[in-house]
């Protein structure tokens, strides 16, 4: 199969300070109880773009926009037919996590 027909992912590092953002699912379902960044499926006819803004307001409650990430890099997982866009986001101030999710600040960053 073409990798071009694969589902595409995307993935956002939100990165507070020297702090990574991490949510945690708390309700039923798919990854219920796991601590993760955010990013999900991109929809049939949305850009990398609108996705990544899509599923980071979805799953924390965050808005980003255009000049608030980067692209870092793209994986292609051949066995399960997936295409992962990696992003990363620089927050500058604080927010409310969406209800259904909990949020933490990870690790210090090592450049």
């Amino acid at each position: 199969m073409n990798p071009n027909d694969f589902q595409k992912i995307v993935h956002a590092s939100l990165w507070f300070g020297d702090k990574i953002v991490l949510s945690q699912r708390l309700k039923e379902g798919y990854h219920k109880g796991f601590w993760s960044d955010a990013g999900g499926k991109v929809e049939n006819n949305e850009s990398l773009i609108r996705a990544i803004r899509r599923e980071t307001y979805e799953e924390t409650g965050f808005r980003i926009f255009e000049n608030d990430f980067k692209f870092v890099d793209c994986f292609i997982y051949e066995k399960r037919q997936l295409k992962t866009y990696l992003f990363e986001v620089e927050v500058d101030y604080m927010w409310y996590p969406k209800a259904g999710f909990l949020v933490c600040f990870a690790s210090n960053r090592s450049d």
